[in-house]
């Protein structure tokens, strides 16, 4: 049975189609080969019937060269996509919120007790979930049960928050969660991550 479907699975649809032919992969069929899944599968995906797992949406961001925010963020002032912009959006609204992924970038090997930007990165998305859920169960009750396009549509922009001015988004979080059910689990959880950011950021 074909699911109806959401805003935010039709707008990853439009935009993994967008980026897909740009990044080499001119049929469905050769993607889905990549990732080892059925076309069928994959074709799914870019009809916006279902969306991926998680698991999956992170190898096809891999593949793609992508983030996921590139995938499913229309919040960070980036346009509608267009079929010609090749990262699925104009390249200077990109620029706007992220810098270039650390895949496409020239990368530096950490000098000894350095920590590496991809540690950075992986702490500060590990905190934006934390902040999304005690979000997702304010609006919709349970952070557990939600499909994983709209779990990333709420990290996906806290995330590209906290990679571009980690310092000043702590410094706004007691109030960004002021009058939120935050429970004792989640303060721990969310100091526990803030501070191995702020010492991360800091090495």
């Amino acid at each position: 049975m074909v699911r109806e479907p959401t805003d935010a699975r039709s707008r990853f649809a439009q935009r993994l189609r967008a980026i897909r032919i740009p990044r080499g992969y001119k049929t469905a069929r050769s993607l889905a080969r990549a990732l080892g899944i059925d076309e069928n599968r994959y074709t799914r995906y870019e009809r916006a019937e279902v969306e991926p797992d998680m698991q999956l949406l992170m190898r096809i961001c891999e593949l793609l060269k992508a983030t996921p925010n590139d995938l499913l963020c229309d919040t960070i002032g980036a346009p509608p996509v267009l079929e010609a912009q090749p990262y699925g959006f104009a390249d200077a609204a990109r620029s706007t919120y992220q810098a270039e992924p650390a895949s496409v970038a020239t990368r530096q090997e950490p000098k000894s007790g350095e920590a590496s930007g991809d540690e950075r990165k992986a702490v500060a998305w590990q905190l934006a979930e934390a902040i999304a859920q005690i979000q997702a169960r304010e609006q919709h009750g349970c952070a557990d049960n939600l499909p994983t396009i709209e779990r990333l549509r709420l990290i996906g922009p806290l995330f590209a928050r906290l990679d571009a001015d980690p310092f000043t988004f702590l410094a706004n979080l007691p109030a960004e969660l002021g009058g939120l059910g935050v429970t004792a689990a989640d303060e721990k959880r969310i100091g526990d991550l803030s501070e191995k950011l702020i010492e991360l950021n800091g090495s």
